[in-house]
């Protein structure tokens, strides 16, 4: 039996922010990871779109503080494992190709205090994006290359040395109690801590022993890349035409995403190849005599208001949940990890999170899973 003063269940993106953050603030780790089909951290765009995605209250707050600490946070892993990530904060575009979504972006515009972008000036700040009847941007919103944010993120775990030991395996259930958590790996092996987090992703669910039950669901959804061999056909990302266009690594524009009820199904389909080479060319004319260079899916872990599940739990404060981040886990993570280490030390967070609670959803009982 391996022994910790916190075990994290789970390696995507979340889980390893956790780790770390819990490691900097004096604790033993052990991460209980496994690479399974369909985890998101890898498959998402890595969008950090706070602005765009909408919501009010406490809970935008929250996706705003995120959004602001990912500058420090990447200069961090940095100067950690020297890992170069790209970054931009220079804005998101979203842009009106009929009269339906020109009615929707004034409505936001007004809404958010922000001005509506003439045709001409949506054409100054990207060239290649087909004629528009005009748009609004995001300012301060971006996007992270979050493939090689988790390169980072694994290189700086096992730059953590004795104090973050990683286990490659399946936790099946835990056993909770009110000041420690056992986790049963599905082989029989067992992790005894002072306190755990489920950071499981769409998995979270279906780990048995949990104290109630956690209404996260897994929502497939497809992605498709275009190469284009020249110079970079975005200065940032654009949603329209039903998609967004993100630009990756100079050639590349990752085009996504579809929205999918298929349980734990990651298979590709060329109906959802198709749907987003249609919006993608509707959007982008460059790409409109390319081919797809690529294709793939993943499992977001959503919830039914589209918010983590994040807190402490109500009866057994051993067990901190980091779940459910739905379609914003990368730009939650960095923050989430904090939050996490504050739960674990201080036994409080710095920020309001009851709009997580993680008791919110008892009375789902549609609970954790869609399984075909």
């Amino acid at each position: 039996m391996l022994t910790a003063d916190v075990c994290v269940i789970g390696g995507g993106v979340i889980g390893r922010c956790a780790a770390l953050a819990l490691v900097a603030n004096g604790a033993r780790v052990v991460l209980v990871s496994r690479d399974l089909p369909g985890a998101s951290s890898r498959a998402a765009a890595g969008l950090l779109a706070p602005s765009i995605e909408g919501g009010a209250g406490i809970a935008h707050d929250f996706a705003l503080a995120a959004r602001e600490l990912y500058p420090a946070f990447l200069e961090g892993l940095s100067s950690t494992v020297g890992a170069r990530v790209e970054f931009s904060n220079g804005g998101i575009l979203d842009v009106a190709l009929d009269e339906a979504s020109e009615v929707r972006l004034r409505q936001a515009a007004t809404a958010r205090g922000a001005p509506f972008l003439p045709p001409n000036e949506v054409a100054s700040l990207e060239p290649a994006v087909a004629a528009t009847r005009g748009g609004l941007l995001a300012e301060l919103d971006g996007y992270v290359d979050n493939v090689a944010l988790m390169d980072a993120l694994e290189a700086a775990t096992r730059a953590a040395g004795a104090r973050l030991r990683e286990v490659d395996g399946l936790v099946a259930r835990v056993q909770v109690e009110r000041a420690s958590v056992t986790a049963v790996l599905q082989l029989g092996d067992r992790v005894a801590a002072a306190g755990a987090v489920l950071a499981a992703g769409a998995w979270s669910g279906l780990i048995g022993g949990l104290p109630r039950p956690i209404a996260v669901r897994p929502l497939k959804g497809q992605m498709i890349r275009y190469d284009s061999g020249t110079q970079p056909l975005l200065r940032r990302a654009v949603y329209g035409a039903g998609v967004y266009v993100v630009p990756r690594g100079g050639s590349r524009t990752l085009i996504g995403a579809t929205s999918e009820e298929r349980g734990f199904d990651v298979a590709l389909t060329d109906q959802a190849a198709a749907e987003l080479s249609r919006g993608a060319k509707a959007l982008l004319p460059p790409v409109r005599d390319l081919e797809p260079a690529d294709h793939w899916s993943g499992l977001r872990p959503m919830t039914p208001d589209s918010l983590p599940v994040l807190g402490t739990d109500p009866e057994f404060p051993a067990l901190i949940y980091a779940c459910g981040h739905s379609r914003n886990g990368i730009l939650k993570a960095p923050l989430t990890g904090q939050v996490v280490a504050s739960l674990f030390v201080d036994g409080a967070a710095n920020h309001d999170l009851s709009p997580f609670s993680p008791a919110r959803h008892e009375r789902d009982t549609t609970t954790s899973v869609l399984v075909d």
